[in-house]
């Protein structure tokens, strides 16, 4: 259940449950779309939300898509075997200077 809205005149409003059991409903007014934004004609899709935006993206070379995520070195993400063996040598090093 998502997070109720109170109307001017005091009824509770769940928008989520609304917005997913109208998702396939064309909006109103002169905008042929659902409310994934899925363009639509006759009832029918004709494109899909993804389709639309990576076609925005393409024909819009000086659009950029920013991502708020650094990047990461290849070498960051390991096997889980990889991870064992790092962890196998760091004990062994250990053993080894604690005997000089």
């Amino acid at each position: 259940m998502g997070k109720l809205y109170q109307t001017a005149r005091g009824k509770k409003v769940d928008m989520e449950a609304m917005i997913l059991k109208n998702e396939h409903a064309q909006a109103l007014g002169n905008a042929s779309m659902n409310a994934r934004g899925d363009i639509i004609k006759n009832g029918k899709i004709l494109k899909s939300r993804a389709d639309v935006v990576q076609e925005y993206y393409q024909s819009n070379p000086s659009a950029v898509q920013v991502s708020l995520k650094k990047e990461l070195p290849n070498d960051f993400f390991q096997t889980p075997a990889e991870a064992i063996e790092q962890i196998k040598e760091k004990a062994t090093r250990k053993i080894v200077e604690k005997e000089d």
